[in-house]
């Protein structure tokens, strides 16, 4: 009898480096909450983007860089799709 692997779960990566990420992605990279993020962003904390004036999205470039210097000694464990 084998053991069957299981691929884990989406909710364990980041979205390619090459795409925005959302709210989501954002929370999973920072290792917080969707809630803290929303507050994040709406007291200009974050650096996000608004597409129409209303969906948030983060470019994770700049996302890594604003963690490497709010975040210290605390790096994410997830991975981003490659």
């Amino acid at each position: 009898m084998t053991a069957q692997r299981t691929a884990p779960s989406s909710a364990q990566y980041l979205p390619p480096e090459n795409e925005l990420w959302d709210v989501p992605a954002a929370a999973r990279f920072l290792r917080m909450s969707t809630s803290w993020v929303y507050k994040r962003v709406e007291d200009g904390t974050l650096p996000v983007a608004r597409l129409n004036g209303f969906a948030l999205r983060f470019e994770p470039s700049a996302l890594r860089v604003w963690a490497a210097t709010h975040v210290a000694g605390r790096l994410p464990l997830v991975r981003s799709r490659r």
